[in-house]
């Protein structure tokens, strides 16, 4: 898969330069140059803005503390938003027959962590659920699975996830939807609230896959479910996470992987929010391996 990755630099304080380039995940070269920023964030030389962690302090603490890194790496992603996603397809995909099935295990664990705690306070004291086995078990068992390691939780959740029925799920993840739904809405662009009521409609009522007569037209549906839940609504918590992580580097430089079908829309959005968009090259001239000089260099001459 094709990814990006943001580069960003204050030259002054009129002019904020971000640098974009592509990514593949399954490259061996782009692996190693993944690695290689990952190890300069936490060498302090960069700010690495990472896709697969939330931006809530807590929570990028948490996952530094199980990858082993401890700074100069932040999460552009919303907790808030993952549980939403989750519910979402759980709620469309786990009745739907010959589809991918959702991941069950990352939509639990993300319902134990302790900074979404502050989003479901409500929600573990209603009694909707008061009768779902997901429920019931979460609720009593929340607070030990919040202290326990990933691998403890896993282990917990894999042998688990086998005794929850079916409408168990569906009914847990729609209660989940009708709960952040409100929330999301108000934390979205006024363009984007239709993609939300399809989400929500969705996850209500199913996709209803049955009435397409072609597999083209099923295969349309998937794919506009697909990226109004994966896509859509994700970019504007990543957009104005970029632009606040950029905030607080304090001149280094800013360095975040997307997806590429992100590219377009965050693109647009950080140049809406005053950025200049290089590319990779550029960035390689001033800071690669075989550039004019490297940031430890550059720092020594700034001291």
């Amino acid at each position: 898969m094709i990814n990006l990755i943001t580069f960003g630099e204050e030259i002054n304080n009129d002019v904020k330069i971000v640098y974009l380039c592509g990514e593949n995940h399954a490259n061996e070269n782009d692996i190693r140059f993944k690695n290689q920023i990952m190890y300069r964030a936490n060498n302090n030389e960069l700010v690495y803005a990472h896709e697969s962690i939330s931006r809530e302090i807590e929570a990028e603490r948490l996952f530094l503390q199980y990858v082993g890194y401890e700074r100069g790496i932040y999460g552009v992603e919303s907790a808030l938003y993952s549980i939403f996603m989750n519910a979402v397809e759980i709620a469309v995909l786990r009745d739907a027959k010959d589809l991918p099935q959702p991941n069950e295990k990352d939509f639990l664990r993300f319902l134990v962590l302790r900074p979404n705690q502050s989003f479901l306070d409500k929600f573990w004291e209603q009694e909707t659920l008061s009768n779902n086995a997901i429920f019931t078990f979460l609720k009593k068992h929340k607070d030990a699975l919040s202290k326990s390691t990933m691998q403890v939780q896993h282990d917990i959740f894999v042998s688990q996830i086998k005794k929850f029925k079916n409408k168990d799920w569906i009914d847990f993840s729609r209660q989940i939807l009708l709960e952040l739904g409100p929330i999301i809405a108000k934390q979205i662009s006024n363009e984007k609230l239709q993609t939300l009521e399809f989400l929500m409609q969705s996850g209500a009522h199913g996709l209803k896959l049955e009435r397409f007569s072609t597999v083209e037209e099923m295969s349309g549906l998937l794919l506009r479910f697909g990226a109004a839940a994966s896509l859509e609504l994700r970019d504007d918590f990543i957009i104005n996470n970029i632009a606040e992580i950029y905030s607080i580097a304090k001149g280094k430089p800013l360095v975040s992987i997307l997806g590429k079908d992100h590219i377009k829309a965050v693109k647009e959005g950080l140049k809406n929010k005053g950025f200049t968009v290089l590319g990779k090259k550029e960035f390689l001239t001033t800071y690669g391996k075989n550039g004019k000089e490297s940031l430890k260099a550059r720092n020594k001459k700034e001291l």
